[in-house]
């Protein structure tokens, strides 16, 4: 008798559970290694079976739809009846894998100012928890540095290509325009803020390199003070520039003011040491961001975050 393709898994299936009705430590170690490969052939084979249960049920979906278009017209009670069906069995089908934009040896460059310096600094910082983030999920990317303190668009401009460009990224995230906000007389107006950025987002396109932009993190948790107000329209700017040019986009001051609404105190600052320098906590809240950004769903995100060092409060997701 010839076992059909799903039962075939189902005896394997048993089969392994045998090995493992034991406690594991009485295992013989021959026994363990074998009882190890198995898990790992059952992870194929289920990962295998629920690909061609929904290939089987995207089949079923289609005729369903045809069924569906010939008699909407001639018996809505059972097209509706149809479309119900349709949508019970999309439900039960597993999501869709996340679409990751970085791939493992590329190079990341990350452009910023002293928050970004900050972020590769310390062991803590955003940059390095976005690195091991990605190669706990097996993407092991070449980060380019690339912070410097006091930094405006301006400054950034002026050295993207010596600094960034010129070690040929396949990826720039920018982190730009707190400086240009909170220096005051000596900043970047936003007229001026919009040619910079814009220059160097072309410089990155016609070196090849791909480009994520970052909304520019809070200046004081005190979310409605003037610095505040002025920098919201700089990030309107950016998410829209985002939007145009079809470039992924973190955005990490909307992220920031939900956390502080949420769970900030009047005259505390939750996640930063100043009012604008990432404490632990801050540096976490970017690195999601900017993981998110780049196409880590929630299970991804489980792994990435289970390779920071254990710092801050994580309960901000």
């Amino acid at each position: 008798m010839r076992l059909s393709t799903l039962s075939r898994w189902a005896f394997i299936l048993c089969a392994t559970s045998l090995l493992h009705a034991a406690d594991p430590s009485d295992l013989p170690a021959d026994v363990q290694k074998v009882a190890d490969k198995a898990d790992a052939a059952v992870a194929a084979v289920a990962k295998t079976a629920e690909a061609q249960m929904d290939k089987i049920k995207a089949q079923e979906i289609k005729d369903l739809q045809r069924l569906h278009d010939a008699t909407k017209k001639s018996d809505q009670v059972r097209a509706q009846a149809i479309l119900a069906k349709i949508e019970a069995i999309k439900s039960s089908m597993a999501p869709p894998a996340p679409i990751l934009l970085v791939a493992d040896g590329q190079k990341v460059a990350f452009l910023g100012d002293s928050i970004t310096q900050f972020g590769w600094g310390k062991p803590t910082g955003y940059v390095n928890e976005v690195v091991a983030g990605l190669e706990a999920n097996g993407i092991k990317v070449n980060p380019i540095p690339a912070g410097i303190s006091g930094n405006t668009s301006n400054d950034m401009l002026g050295r993207v290509d010596n600094d960034v460009l010129s070690k040929k990224p396949d990826w720039l995230t920018v982190s730009c325009g707190v400086n240009d906000v909170w220096h005051g007389a000596n900043g970047v107006p936003l007229d001026q803020y919009k040619e910079k950025i814009t220059a160097i987002l072309d410089k990155a396109k016609a070196a090849g390199t791909r480009v994520m932009i970052l909304t520019s993190t809070v200046i004081g948790e005190d979310l409605p003070n003037a610095n505040n107000v002025k920098l919201a329209d700089y990030n309107d700017f950016l998410r829209a520039l985002a939007k145009e040019r079809g470039l992924p986009l973190a955005d990490l001051n909307a992220d920031m003011q939900a956390a502080i609404k949420e769970g900030g105190k009047p005259g505390t600052n939750l996640l930063t040491v100043d009012g604008v320098h990432m404490n632990d906590a801050g540096n976490q809240l970017m690195a999601r961001g900017i993981l998110r950004a780049f196409g880590l769903g929630k299970p991804q995100m489980a792994k990435a975050e289970a390779a920071w060092p254990d710092a801050g409060d994580r309960s901000k997701k």
